[in-house]
């Protein structure tokens, strides 16, 4: 095989994009150069990497095996590029980040407005999305995301912290008894899967006294602000981040429950690659983020 990177890149480019022009436009090319590159790599590698129609595009099974394999050596191969560039104070590029949409607005992005004036030359690119999905793809340099983790395969590093509080509406605390603790256990629930994943909650009162919550789901969603939305209409139980919900506790629209128990306190991580080593613009925001937040407690 002839191999000619500029082939690859551009297939990748496509993958990417599920688009030729957007491709193009990402790599300063025509749209009929991409189409070329694509041709060329699929007649060397004599199989077919992406199946078209006038319309729209699928990359086939061969395709993605090849996107899975190559973007790791992409990133390898950029941040090679930067290492022998130097360790030079000279920050730029684009850095593309992910983070739940919510956290992300409130906390993420007053920060990349306070570290773009500190590097004038660097873009960022802020997505919102499932962060370990967009940082396995390749499509960014660093996921931030909310709660513990689960055998993640990622290095990370710990940002912050939240204190999530149970909540419901004031007609639902109308409508249901909550009395008694161990009703936590009947009634229906809103859950968000990325902080419910072993079936239990556990609340403490103090070192030595807890309660155990195996909630009764009757409502799902892995957005906070559906979730918080479910609450407001009075669906069930749930638990949301306290900085979330503060004004609305303060307005009366929800009603923390049980007050005097509380919910583990819950990390905020930067995710990023382990194949790879860090590039100086990953790293500098990173420390910035924890300079910033590391000595918030979001309660």
């Amino acid at each position: 095989m002839d191999f000619n990177y500029n082939r690859v890149l551009a297939y990748l480019k496509v993958a990417e994009f599920k688009s030729f022009s957007r491709a193009a436009a990402q790599l300063n090319i025509s749209t009929s150069m991409v189409s070329v590159h694509i041709k060329e790599l699929e007649l060397s590698l004599g199989t077919t990497l992406i199946s078209r129609t006038t319309r729209s595009l699928a990359i086939t099974e061969a395709g993605q095996r090849f996107y899975d394999d190559f973007i790791d050596i992409k990133q390898r191969i950029d941040c090679s590029i930067e290492t022998l560039k130097g360790e030079s104070e000279h920050v730029c590029g684009v850095l593309r980040v992910v983070s739940p949409r919510e956290y992300g607005s409130r906390f993420i992005v007053p920060i990349i407005a306070e570290f773009s004036k500190l590097y004038p030359q660097l873009k960022i690119v802020h997505d919102v999305g499932l962060p370990l999905s967009s940082l396995a793809s390749g499509k960014h340099d660093l996921a931030i995301c909310l709660g513990n983790l689960q055998d993640s395969s990622f290095k990370y590093r710990k940002i912050s912290e939240f204190q999530s509080y149970l909540i419901a509406s004031p007609e639902f605390t109308e409508q249901h008894s909550l009395e008694d603790i161990s009703c936590l256990n009947t009634l229906p629930w809103i859950t968000n899967e990325k902080f419910y994943k072993e079936g239990k909650w556990i609340l403490r009162k103090s070192r030595t006294e807890q309660f155990v919550i195996k909630p009764t789901i009757r409502y799902g969603s892995n957005s906070l602000t559906l979730i918080h939305r479910m609450a407001l209409f009075s669906l069930g139980i749930t638990a949301l981040p306290a900085w979330m919900i503060k004004d609305d506790i303060q307005a009366n629209k929800l009603i923390r429950l049980f007050p005097n128990y509380e919910l583990a306190v819950l990390p905020v991580n930067v995710l990023y690659s382990s194949c790879i080593k860090l590039p100086l613009k990953a790293r500098r925001f990173i420390d910035y983020l924890v300079a910033k937040l590391g000595t918030v407690h979001h309660g």
